[in-house]
C-alpha cells in the first residue's frame, strides 16, 4: 500500500512538473489558442496553457491562452485570411458616406481646420481641435484620395495653407508655435492646457502635404501656361 501510494504521489508530481514545463513560454514565442470570450476552463479544455499576466506596458498584447511549447506547428491567425479580392470589400454607397464624413472634417466652418472630431460632446473630453499631425496625414490623404486633382481638392487644401499661414504668426505662450501639437477652431490659437510638447512630426507631416500642394498647383500654373 505505502509503495502505491508513493507511485501515485510521484505520478501526480511528474504530469505537474510536464504540464508547467509546456507552459514554459517567453512572452514573445506565445500563440493565441483563445478568442474574445475564452475563459480558463475552455482554454485548458483545449490543451492549452492559461496564464494570466498583468496589462503593464512591457505584456500588453500577451494572450493568456497559448499553446504549450511541444506544439511545434501552432495554427496561425493569418490561416483564415483570404489574400485576394474581386472587389473593395465594400459598396459605393458606404464609399459615399465615408468620403462625405471624411470631406466634412476639412475647412471646417470655412477657416481651413481639419477637426478630429467635430461633435463637441465627444465622451471623454472634446475634440473639436485641429491635431497639427493629424491635419498634415488628412489633407495629403485627401490630395491621394482625389488623384491630386486640382477641383477636388482646391476648396480644402487651400483653405488649409491659408489656415497654416495664420497659425505661424500666433503667440506661443509654450514659446514656439513652430511644434504646437494642438490649436483651437476656428480662431487657431494654440492650446494652453496640457500636452505632450515638442510634436515634431507635425511641422515635418505639414511641410509634407504643402510640398504635395505646391506640385499640384505648379503643374496646373504650367498647364494654364502652355495653353495661352
Amino acid at each position: 500500500m505505502l509503495n502505491l501510494s508513493l507511485y501515485v504521489c510521484f505520478l501526480v508530481f511528474w504530469i505537474g512538473i510536464t504540464k508547467g514545463d509546456h507552459c514554459d513560454v517567453s512572452p514573445g514565442d506565445k500563440f493565441d489558442c483563445g478568442e474574445l470570450t475564452t475563459q480558463e476552463d475552455s482554454c485548458i479544455a483545449k490543451g492549452c496553457c492559461w496564464v494570466p499576466v498583468a496589462r503593464n506596458q512591457s505584456e500588453k498584447g500577451t494572450p493568456w491562452c497559448f499553446y504549450p511549447n511541444d506544439v511545434t506547428h501552432p495554427p496561425s491567425p493569418c490561416d483564415d485570411m483570404i489574400w485576394s479580392a474581386t472587389d473593395a470589400g465594400f459598396t459605393q454607397e458606404y464609399y459615399d458616406v465615408m468620403y462625405e464624413n471624411y470631406k466634412n472634417n476639412l475647412n471646417v466652418e470655412g477657416c481651413g481646420a481639419v477637426v478630429a472630431a467635430p461633435d463637441q460632446e465627444t465622451p471623454g473630453g472634446s475634440y473639436y481641435y485641429h491635431w497639427m499631425r493629424d491635419a498634415g496625414l488628412s489633407i495629403k490623404a485627401w490630395m491621394d484620395l482625389n488623384e491630386n486633382d486640382f477641383a477636388l481638392c482646391e476648396e480644402a487644401v487651400d483653405g488649409y495653407a491659408k489656415w497654416v499661414a495664420m497659425v505661424q504668426k500666433k503667440p506661443d505662450q509654450n514659446n514656439d508655435v513652430r511644434i504646437e501639437p494642438k490649436f483651437t477652431i476656428p480662431e487657431g490659437d494654440p492650446y494652453t492646457g496640457g500636452w505632450c510638447r515638442p510634436q515634431t512630426d507635425g511641422p515635418a507631416l505639414r511641410a509634407m502635404a504643402l510640398g504635395k500642394w505646391g506640385t499640384i498647383l505648379q503643374k496646373k500654373w504650367t498647364w494654364r501656361a502652355s495653353c495661352k
